[in-house]
């Protein structure tokens, strides 16, 4: 699987680590060490207000790295409920600081991040599934004889890459999208059968058609295939979008970085293969 964009990640764990810089800030504040002064927040506090400041930034993040449509209202919620709390504090005169550009430095790093998550490039990773690409299921390079049924004809074809949800096939069938079809194979003396649909067509240089399937499976049929991709990966198969391991994909993402590349500060927007 490939990674989730980098700029996104370490977004998230800024905000997971929020109530430690906060701590750090606030003992600097008064000054005392962060271990003293989290002993007496930890004494004088109630339990609400422990966990209204240990809470809401962890799950924000979280939120951010689960990259799902939901996330991004419970992000926005708990910014603005901080930059809230942050106001409503020191108008009563409550806060540790009355410093009035202490208050407006914590504001623009919140405004920052909010304004940040409103970018289109951004905002759209969370909204449309199509670009989700860390959330493809593995595609295994095989090479293996089928046999492609429709209502009109039954012709060999050649097997190029298989996942949970999806086939590409060679053949000479005249195939058109959104067609039904039917893909018969055997693997290790094992008979498999999957019905599935067109989703696209194309021809390489040397004539050669190929055809994208997404399968359309019962609860069986996901089940036999399941255990056939398990196979698949035992025996070594290749996958196909496998990506970059984790240290190469951060690697990559620091060149960016110091070239000033834009892809280092947003996420790309490739669609899902």
């Amino acid at each position: 699987m490939k990674n989730r964009p980098w700029p996104v990640i370490l977004l998230a764990l800024i905000q997971i680590l929020m109530p430690a810089f906060s701590l750090i800030l606030n003992a600097a504040l008064i000054p005392v060490s962060p271990w003293l002064y989290l002993q007496a927040f930890w004494e004088v506090r109630t339990s609400t207000e422990i966990l209204l400041f240990f809470v809401p930034f962890p799950l924000a993040g979280l939120a951010i790295l689960a990259m799902k449509s939901w996330s991004y209202p419970v992000f926005l919620a708990v910014l603005l409920w901080s930059m809230g709390s942050n106001f409503w504090l020191w108008w009563r005169g409550e806060a540790l600081t009355n410093s009035i550009f202490v208050l407006l430095f914590i504001t623009l790093v919140n405004l920052i991040f909010v304004t940040y998550y409103l970018l289109p490039a951004v905002r759209r990773v969370y909204f449309d599934r199509r670009i989700r690409w860390w959330e493809n299921q593995p595609r295994f390079s095989v090479s293996f004889p089928g046999q492609v049924e429709t209502a009109k004809y039954s012709l060999p074809c050649k097997i190029r890459d298989l996942s949970e949800g999806g086939v590409f096939f060679e053949s000479t069938a005249d195939l058109r999208q959104g067609e039904s079809l039917t893909l018969t194979f055997d693997i290790a003396g094992q008979k498999f059968s999957f019905p599935g649909q067109i989703l696209h067509c194309r021809t390489s240089a040397d004539e050669t058609k190929g055809f994208g399937v997404k399968l359309n499976l019962s609860r069986e049929e996901r089940h036999q295939i399941r255990d056939l991709i398990f196979a698949l990966r035992l025996l070594g198969f290749q996958i196909k979008n496998a990506g970059d391991d984790f240290l190469t994909s951060f690697r990559f993402w620091l060149k960016d970085l110091l070239h000033g590349r834009r892809r280092a500060f947003l996420p790309e927007v490739t669609q899902k293969s």
